[in-house]
Parts: C-alpha cells; structure tokens; sequence
C-alpha cells in the first residue's frame, strides 16, 4: 500500500534528523499505521501520491514545502474537480510529514487556510447539492424477499452476503466499513434470543477500544432477525472464528480470509439498485435510514448517537424526518 511506504519515508526523515536507524523508522511507522482507520490510511495514500507526484514536476522536495507551494498545490488540486473533503485531506497528508518530523506544517498557516476555503466556496458554488438517500424499510424488506429462501443453497452466497450486510447496517446505523471485516467470533447469539456483535475499530473509534452492538428481536416478514443471521452464518459452513462473515466468493466458496472490498460491495449494490428498484441508495445509505427510522419512532437524539458511534451534531445530518425504515433497539420490521 502506497500509504504504508509513504509513512515509512517520513518517519525514515524523523529518525535522520534525531539519529535514529531505519529499522527504528521502520517500527514507529508500524506502530503508526495501527492507530488508524484502514479507510484512512487509503485515503491518505491515494493523496500522497498526487502531493509526491506535484512536487516531482514542480520539481520541490516534499519535506522542503513553503506556504506559497503548499497554496499552489491546493490550486493545482481544485483545477481537477477536487471536493472540500479532499481538499481538506490533502492539506492532512501536509500536515502529518511536517508534524511527525517535528516541523511545523505549512498547512497551518491561516494564509494556506483561507486560500482553501476560498477554493472550497467556489467549488460548492459551481456544484449542484445532491442529498444522499436513506434506505428504507419497504427497501430493504425486496431485498429480503428477492434473497431470503430457508434452503440457503437456493440462494447465491453473494446476494446471502449483501441481504445480511444490509440488514446489519440498516438495524445498527452501521457504515460499511464498520462491519465489512467482522470476523465468526465477532456474532454471538445471547441467551435473551438477540444476535450481540463485537465491534472491534471504527471510524469513530480509531484506537480499537471496542464496543457491542445489539440487533433487535424484529421480524423480516416472517423471519426473525436472529433466525435470519443464523441462517446466513449456516450457509457459511465450517468457518473458524477467525474467518470474515462479509468474505469474497470464489465458485460458490468463502474465501474465509479475504473480506469483501468496499468496490465489490458498491458494484453489487448498483446492480441490485436496477434489478430491485432501490432508488439511488449508497453504501451509507443503511446508516441514514437507520437513524432517521429511529428518530421518527421516537428515540432521543442521544440515544441515536450511542447506537449508531457518532459524538457530535454531524448525527443531524443522518436524519430524514419523511425516511421509513426500522426503529432501533426494539423496534418492529
């Protein structure tokens, strides 16, 4: 991963400066790239490149950069489409080489700061405001009825996969990568009836502390959630404990060691939206509805929080008021 090595570069820099050694670099890179999310560290690698690339035609050094390169490279940026997140993700990779190496970032510089957000006006400006949709509970429950068969063999492991990845994310107000890489012993069936699942790392959780969530005692027609992920941890087969529920299938088999890529999910999903009629539902779709079903139903902002990892008011943005979909916590299909 380009991201991987492009640590490593800068921590090499790190220890040339304080008279270290490369295989020291090489550990505190390690140790680095753990502390965060893996959506991130992908994010951040594809913006490396396009600042390494910058630098190599500019000819500057990407550890020698002023506030008038670090500003020319923003404006190099917005001449090919650029949005106010990766804008703002550029200037991170900016400032992640100079703090580590213990400079102060240029990307700080009130100056650099106020460039950006001029660029941002004048992108949102030309941009037309297209607002994500919410699953919903009519939605989910074709994809239920299209998927579901008691005899799973009748039922193509990669359709069991999106019906269960889509129950998860819409009940939990989950985001795909918060479950894309739930291992077997990461589901368990309490004694209550109610499937628990352990979250190991999310966005919201970069360090890894940990967390469960619960799935309710709901129907899905006339299966109930529990019996439904039974059903799909069944047609699994013999998988160990360490093996990803979400897996690729190769001729019908699990690749228990290889989860489903975000492009996998997001290719089956705009499949499924022609052959289902989903509407222009996203892979954060799930999280929308379920939040906005929870609210309708009731549930208190803070509550909604809690279920769903946010820790801040960005959760109203989740909230469609018109949305249908699931309550959360003891709600009803």
């Amino acid at each position: 991963m380009m991201f991987t090595f492009s640590v490593f570069a800068v921590f090499v820099v790190k220890a040339s400066l304080e008279g270290g050694s490369r295989a020291e670099a090489r550990e505190l890179a390690a140790f680095y790239l753990r502390g965060r999310e893996a959506s991130t560290i992908g994010v951040y690698g594809g913006e490396y490149r396009r600042l390494a690339e910058y630098c190599k035609d500019a000819g500057e050094s990407i550890f020698e950069l002023g506030e008038k390169e670090v500003m020319a490279y923003l404006i190099s940026r917005s001449k090919s489409g650029v949005s106010e997140a990766q804008l703002k993700q550029a200037l991170a990779v900016v400032a992640l080489i100079y703090e580590v190496c213990g400079f102060q970032s240029p990307s700080r510089s009130p100056l650099v700061v106020n460039v950006k957000k001029g660029i941002v006006k004048q992108v949102n400006k030309s941009k037309k405001f297209v607002e994500r949709v919410g699953m919903t509970k009519s939605k989910l429950m074709k994809i239920f009825y299209a998927y579901y068969d008691s005899d799973f063999g009748k039922v193509l492991p990669e359709n069991r996969r999106f019906l269960i990845m889509k129950t998860i994310c819409f009940l939990g107000a989950k985001r795909f990568n918060d479950i894309q890489k739930l291992r077997r012993r990461d589901v368990i069936v309490g004694e209550d009836g109610r499937v628990k699942i352990w979250l190991a790392r999310s966005k919201t959780d970069p360090m890894g502390v940990g967390c469960h969530f619960v799935l309710t005692k709901s129907k899905m027609g006339s299966v109930s959630v529990t019996a439904l992920v039974e059903w799909y941890l069944r047609s699994l087969g013999d998988m160990g404990e360490n093996g990803y529920i979400f897996p690729v299938f190769r001729k019908g088999k699990a690749v228990e060691k290889q989860a489903v890529s975000y492009n996998m999910a997001r290719k089956q999903l705009l499949k499924e939206r022609v052959l289902l009629g989903l509407g222009q539902v996203s892979c954060h779709s799930d999280r929308i509805g379920g939040a906005s079903e929870a609210f309708k139903k009731g549930l208190s902002r803070s509550v909604i929080m809690r279920a769903g990892g946010w820790r801040s008011s960005a959760v109203d943005t989740y909230i469609r008021v018109n949305d249908a979909g699931v309550q959360m916590g003891d709600a009803v299909l």
